[in-house]
């Protein structure tokens, strides 16, 4: 008869945490280095071909986003596939002995998913686990309200979430009642690996969304402020790569953090706005009776709805600063009261609005 030091296998729930960082790691785990390998190509295919799609000037924007959902499909059979692949690979006997009580990788897994639920899967009364769903959210709102006004807000916030998620699991892991002696001297490591996976993952993720491509939604806020291609609900594809090698040019509908002149108290640093360039740096441009005339010759803007009695300049844009209008210059900013021709500075300008992404039938280019 062995003893339970002596049976040993692979965690089906470790393998399925691993699997939440990307496709393909829980199964390299399990020891199906192949298939692991084979769902990492694939997610890699689907991820990169489904964004170039996206941001591609000629790219299908349906065809990019369907290989997007089958990347969440993808990502979901893995999990499943994960757990099933590690436990194939048991022995009868380990599994008896892992579903004899309660699992810690299943509480590890839970936790990852939200702090607190680990525990509400080991715990034997309703207090413990409470607490600790309790402790992660003051922990969160604590990180807003001392973090609101910094610029790496956000960047800072996911990695305090992250560390908490690593502390709250090893704590899940130690409170589960049965642990197996092969990983309870190394649950820590194991979790600081996981930590750091998970801050690799959302490295990633944040240098894609600051240096390559965002997503916006169009808001009734601000619908009357962008280009007359765009209405309400639309999200918009905004394609970042093209201005780290060349500056905006006339046309181009832009994406751009408000300035410090746009002091109105429903925006603040972290607020976009999207609209048309029409006057470029040096230029002399002027608005006369709706008319919009730069260098003193007549400008056809036939994208842009007009005022007729619309009056502006005329006056030279400064260097590195961009003039912009919305689709209705009068009430450029949704009748907020600013000024309806907005100059840009050229380090405000993050991106340029290429595609529409949402909802289906007005995916497409935008022109």
């Amino acid at each position: 008869m062995k003893s339970q030091q002596s049976i040993t296998g692979k965690e089906p729930w470790l393998a399925v945490s691993l699997s939440t960082v990307f496709p393909g790691f829980g199964q390299i785990y399990a020891g199906k280095t192949s298939r692991g390998l084979l769902l990492i190509f694939i997610a890699l295919i689907l991820f990169g071909f489904g964004k170039w799609l996206i941001l591609s000037p000629t790219g299908s924007v349906r065809l990019g986003t369907l290989l997007e959902f089958g990347e969440y499909l993808l990502y979901i059979f893995n999990l499943f596939d994960a757990y099933r692949c590690t436990k194939k690979a048991n022995s009868l006997e380990f599994e008896s002995l892992r579903k004899d009580g309660k699992d810690p990788w299943k509480a590890v897994f839970l936790t990852r998913i939200v702090p607190g639920f680990g525990h509400i899967y080991v715990a034997r009364n309703g207090q413990e686990q409470w607490g600790f769903v309790i402790l992660f959210l003051i922990l969160m709102n604590g990180a807003d309200a001392l973090f609101s006004s910094a610029e790496f807000y956000s960047y800072l916030q996911v990695a305090i979430r992250l560390l908490a998620v690593c502390l709250f699991s090893y704590h899940a892991y130690l409170s589960t009642p049965t642990h197996r002696e092969k990983y309870r001297r190394f649950i820590l490591g194991i979790c600081l690996i996981l930590l750091v996976l998970d801050l690799c993952s959302n490295i990633v993720r944040f240098s894609l969304r600051e240096f390559i491509f965002d997503t916006h939604c169009i808001t009734q806020y601000d619908h009357k402020s962008v280009p007359p291609e765009l209405q309400i609900r639309d999200c918009v594809v905004e394609e970042k790569i093209s201005y780290h090698f060349s500056d905006p040019k006339r046309g181009d509908i832009v994406v751009f953090r408000t300035t410090d002149e746009m002091n109105h108290k429903k925006l603040n640093s972290t607020d976009v706005l999207i609209k048309r360039i029409i006057g470029l740096p040096n230029e002399k441009v002027e608005v006369r009776d709706g008319l919009v005339y730069i260098n003193d010759k007549p400008f056809n803007e036939n994208y842009i709805a007009a005022e007729p009695d619309d009056q502006w300049g005329s006056q030279v844009i400064p260097d590195d600063t961009y003039l912009v209008f919305g689709n209705n210059r009068y009430r450029s900013l949704g009748g907020y009261g600013y000024d309806p021709h907005i100059l840009v500075p050229r380090d405000n300008i993050t991106g340029k609005a290429t595609k529409i992404s949402w909802p289906p039938k007005r995916m497409g280019i935008i022109k």
